[in-house]
């Protein structure tokens, strides 16, 4: 792998039968950056997240991962659209269930400045059933970023915040970019990710 290259797609093409969903796509993603996914409902945006977080399989085409990124769920952390969650579970709970899953240890100081940060402190022992969409989604963003992993796959982030929340999220992205390095890739249409991407790599239907 070149230096600084955390993944790298080549001619990457896949189907569902005999449909087409996307093909010969390539990029590579690399140490700061941001990559930037959108297109039209129907051009299997989330599809593509999987394939490049290695949950899937590509038909056509290469990924290839830096060994900084083993074992994946080290490497990556990922925020798709409403969890998955365990729902009689409190934020507490989901956020420390890595510690088991993948092993991670969880540095107490910065989950406590992630709570903080994300406005939710008192909601820590809250079971996730019983908060709203915009408090599951700060969850969701806490639970991607608490291992400090190199790689962080966001799907339509901010689709649930206010104005407030968002401003802060696409703040905390662009701080976690410059200061930690980390790589973002992210499904999205709003102009704020757009403006500060390093690559966006638009899908349209086949």
């Amino acid at each position: 792998m070149q230096k600084n290259r955390l993944i790298h797609i080549k001619n990457l093409s896949y189907s569902y039968g005999s449909v087409v969903l996307f093909r010969d796509i390539s990029f590579d993603i690399c140490i700061s950056g941001l990559y930037l996914i959108s297109g039209p409902s129907g051009v299997w945006k989330t599809t593509l997240l999987s394939l490049i977080w290695g949950i899937s399989s590509p038909e056509k085409g290469i990924i290839e991962y830096d060994s900084i990124l083993s074992p994946r769920e080290r490497g990556f952390g990922y925020a798709l659209i409403d969890g998955p969650f365990f729902e009689t579970l409190s934020v507490r709970e989901n956020i420390f269930l890595l510690e088991n899953f993948a092993g991670v240890k969880i540095d107490m100081h910065y989950y406590r400045e992630l709570l903080n940060y994300f406005e939710i402190e008192a909601l820590e022992f809250s079971p996730l059933i019983s908060l709203s969409a915009w408090q599951r989604e700060r969850v969701n963003c806490i639970r991607a970023h608490i291992h400090k992993p190199k790689v962080v796959i966001l799907d339509e982030p901010g689709s649930n915040l206010d104005a407030h929340l968002f401003d802060k999220m696409v703040s905390f992205v662009q701080k976690n970019i410059q200061e930690n390095h980390t790589a973002y890739v992210i499904v999205s249409h709003d102009t704020r990710f757009i403006q500060i991407a390093s690559e966006h790599i638009e899908l349209t239907p086949q």
